[in-house]
């Protein structure tokens, strides 16, 4: 696929100009013929919408390719206005593993422009998040720890913020606390993952323009202030509030 990917990333750049491809082949010593070893994906009007409107949130999962070619899709998604998922960008691998999945995030966090600086403004969410509170998660290693010593050493040797919900800073003003979106990104693409690979690519992308314009014509058909899942979402917690009573406590205080 070497050439062949060379051909299609150059494609993608002409077509769609400021997009960001970068493709990673090793030099195959029998034919010394480019050979594929990782390609990433970062649409440039993919990007623009992330920036201008989604929130500083992203979910990473992983998934096999299901056709002839072994490997692994490696996904970014976001939260877009709406509480819906948000598709960023994709990373075909060799295999996941430390080192694919720095080359992802290292590619990715250079395109939404993280730093030193902003980094703390960010949150990352995998599959890695159960515990809810710190005296729960205490109780969750302890059992662990009884359970397979060798396991709970390995989640010891890894700063709690980075893995449970009981540890992730409150600075993060969304409720979003599992990876369900990477799940149902997953799931639309289902179709595609046992294609080859560039056809694979190709069917992400138009899925995704399709997409896009779909919920654009949509939200310009709204008049409403809010949109439908988060107007869901505050009748539900109104509901909710009505059973609470509040006591005055001077001033505006309550």
């Amino acid at each position: 696929m070497g050439g062949c990917g060379t051909i299609y990333c150059e494609e993608i750049r002409r077509s769609n100009p400021g997009s960001i491809v970068v493709l990673n082949t090793l030099v195959d010593k029998a034919s010394v013929q480019p050979k594929f070893r990782r390609l990433y994906i970062f649409l440039v009007a993919v990007k623009s919408g992330f920036v201008r409107g989604c929130r500083k949130i992203v979910g990473v999962d992983g998934c096999h390719l299901k056709g002839e070619y072994d490997g692994q899709l490696l996904i970014a998604v976001g939260v877009d206005p709406n509480n819906a998922m948000y598709p960023m960008a994709w990373c075909v691998v060799e295999n996941e593993n430390k080192y694919t999945w720095t080359w992802f995030i290292t590619l990715l966090k250079l395109d939404v422009n993280i730093t030193q600086d902003n980094e703390h403004e960010w949150t990352f969410i995998n599959d890695r998040q159960k515990a809810s509170h710190v005296p729960l998660f205490h109780d969750e290693m302890e059992d662990t720890k009884k359970e397979d010593p060798e396991a709970y050493e390995w989640l010891a040797k890894i700063a709690p913020r980075h893995w449970s919900r009981s540890h992730i800073k409150d600075t993060v003003k969304c409720d979003m606390v599992s990876n369900n979106l990477c799940e149902a990104f997953n799931r639309a693409i289902l179709e595609a993952r046992d294609k080859p690979i560039i056809e694979m690519l190709e069917w992400i992308r138009c899925y995704l323009s399709k997409r896009m314009v779909f919920r654009r014509e949509w939200i310009a058909k709204r008049s409403d202030e809010l949109l439908p899942n988060c107007y869901t979402k505050l009748e539900t917690l109104k509901d909710w509030s009505a059973s609470s009573s509040t006591i005055w406590f001077g001033d505006l205080q309550f």
